[in-house]
């Protein structure tokens, strides 16, 4: 490899819960310089990248416009030449019908590194979620996964088998025709299942003849997965995921900054989809101007949002972390601070803080942009929104999309206005676990 050129990783994010994220792909999200990345996305998975990098959104649906393949073998290509380290995030796994292989062809064919990093499959993933085994000692003893987007199904009939099919809910009848002319037998189980994962995951079971209408009957839609064979019945009474007490509720969460990834995956232990949408893109330090600090320079650190730009920081400006300034700042940022091993840190509320403390050591804030992934998931009803403190108020909201998002009645709690804090929801469950997160994350 020639110096100066970046490399590529062809990452799979899962299925679509971020808890399912692997390790390896949040690692390299973390120092990557450029994300390029498709449609079914957790759009909080997208924080994970760090404040400078770009993102380059080339997510295809069926039946729209959308950026070609040499398109996207273009753009790797010229960033990669850059020196830039490119994340190409994918749904699932890269390489199951994830053109992964054809990347990682043409990335080869002009001399570019590259790693692959695998992702859970939704061809797996979802049918755990449902409850469904791919295999069974006693049911089933092979699976077969097969894309479905042009209708076709010329496999023969198998017993104890199943057949998974992506990508192939728009032509279910097609297929289900087809495949009981391949012999497929009327009554055997078979499920349609929506959003595998996600915390509005949906599910329709039926005979494989009936599937088609019970699919429209439902409204389910992509993005889903086909499943039939012996097994699907199972889902019935296998069916963990459903029974979790906030399954099927969508929350959103607003704040100023990005809650820390581990606090928003505690969120969604009880099966909530719940996302955060945050004004701001987290906080960059400014390298030059840590190089000046000293450690009698006080510095105040308002949320848990800013130890790591600052620690990372210190860092890449080569300061030695026993020379950090004096830090202050609310409970939950000092809590932070001690698990990364810095324990020289004022517990200071933020009323009572020095106002002469505020930052100089961060660039200016970027305000979140239109990205593609929140406005297709805003277009998805949400069970309640959660306003967090210093965020209503403050002008970045008067942005158009904000406002055509948020601002208006929530008609599901009976409450007029704009969007109603935290503390205007009803005592339930998860109510209660989101306003602890909040008041534990943020220090409000």
């Amino acid at each position: 490899m020639g110096r100066g050129v970046g490399r590529v990783f062809l990452v799979g994010a899962g299925p679509g819960d971020p808890r399912l994220l692997t390790l390896r792909a949040k690692t390299v999200l973390a120092s990557a310089d450029v994300v390029v990345y498709d449609r079914l996305i957790h759009p909080n998975v997208m924080d994970l990248a760090p404040g400078h990098a770009r993102h380059i959104y080339v997510g295809k649906e069926h039946g729209k416009a959308s950026a070609r393949q040499d398109d996207i073998h273009a753009i790797l290509l010229e960033h990669a030449k850059t020196g830039a380290d490119v994340v190409r995030l994918k749904g699932g796994d890269p390489l199951i019908f994830g053109r992964g292989g054809e990347e990682a062809e043409f990335l080869r064919a002009h001399q570019i590194d590259f790693e692959i990093v695998p992702g859970l499959s939704a061809s797996s993933a979802a049918l755990t979620y449902a409850g469904i085994p791919m295999t069974h000692r006693h049911r089933i003893q092979g699976a077969t996964i097969v894309a479905g987007y042009s209708g076709h199904f010329p496999y023969s009939w198998q017993p104890h088998h199943t057949w998974i099919i992506m990508m192939g809910l728009e032509k279910v009848d097609m297929l289900v025709q087809e495949a009981l002319a391949q012999g497929f037998p009327p009554q055997l189980p078979a499920c349609a299942i929506e959003w595998g994962t996600w915390g509005h995951q949906r599910l329709v079971a039926s005979e494989l003849a009936q599937l088609p209408n019970r699919v429209v009957q439902e409204r389910i839609f992509s993005p889903g997965v086909l499943v039939w064979g012996e097994n699907a019945s199972m889902a019935r009474e296998m069916d963990w995921f459903a029974s979790r007490v906030d399954y099927q509720k969508r929350i959103l969460i607003l704040t100023r900054y990005p809650l820390p990834f581990d606090e928003l995956l505690a969120a969604r232990e009880d099966g909530a989809e719940v996302l955060n949408w945050s004004m701001f893109w987290s906080p960059q330090a400014d390298l030059e101007v840590l190089k000046d600090l000293t450690p009698s320079t006080q510095v105040w650190l308002p949320e848990v949002a800013f130890v790591d730009p600052l620690l990372q920081g210190w860092t890449a400006a080569g300061r030695d972390v026993r020379d950090l300034p004096s830090l202050q700042g609310p409970d939950p940022v000092v809590k932070s601070l001690f698990r990364h091993g810095v324990h020289h840190v004022l517990s200071v509320s933020e009323i009572r803080h020095d106002s002469s403390l505020d930052r100089t050591w961060t660039l200016p804030d970027q305000v979140r942009d239109d990205d593609p992934l929140w406005r297709y998931q805003l277009a998805l009803p949400f069970e309640a929104v959660v306003v967090g403190p210093r965020t209503d108020a403050h002008p970045a909201w008067r942005s158009p999309l904000i406002a055509q998002t948020f601002y208006g009645p929530c008609p599901r709690w009976g409450i007029e206005g704009p969007c109603h804090s935290l503390q205007a929801l009803p005592h339930e469950p998860w109510a209660l676990r989101l306003r602890s997160l909040w008041m534990e994350g943020d220090g409000a």
